[in-house]
């Protein structure tokens, strides 16, 4: 089932707050679960001022470094496999939509790179 309102299900937000935040706790110290929440919260206050579907920026903040579970060189490619991979994502999202946040994932390193090089 595709979500085309502008809210965030409940039932989402459980899921991502009891099965994807805790995995962050064995990450580096820089990247726990205050990390994600922070990242989380903007990405929310940035969607306002964007025609997006917040769950799926949700979504993809609380999945963009889950990847570090394989280590730092490729968990933007990690990431976006384990949110693609999460079946139970298939209750609120399209296979379009997942896709999209796979790729939205993979280049967050990507802009993050090219951001650090400007700066």
């Amino acid at each position: 089932m595709a979500l085309s309102n502008k809210e965030i299900p409940t039932d989402l937000r459980e899921y991502i707050e009891i099965n994807i935040l805790p995995q962050y706790a064995t990450f580096d110290k820089a990247h726990r679960l205050n990390h994600a929440e922070k990242v989380i919260e903007e990405s929310m206050k940035l969607a306002q001022y964007y025609e997006v579907e917040p769950a799926m920026v949700y979504t993809i903040a609380a999945y963009h470094d889950l990847g570090l579970c394989e280590g730092r060189e490729f968990h933007h490619l990690i990431s976006g496999k384990i949110l693609a991979a999460d079946e139970k994502l298939r209750k609120w999202f399209s296979e379009a939509q997942l896709q999209t946040m796979k790729e939205a994932v993979y280049l967050n390193k990507l802009f993050m790179k090219n951001l650090k090089k400007l700066l």
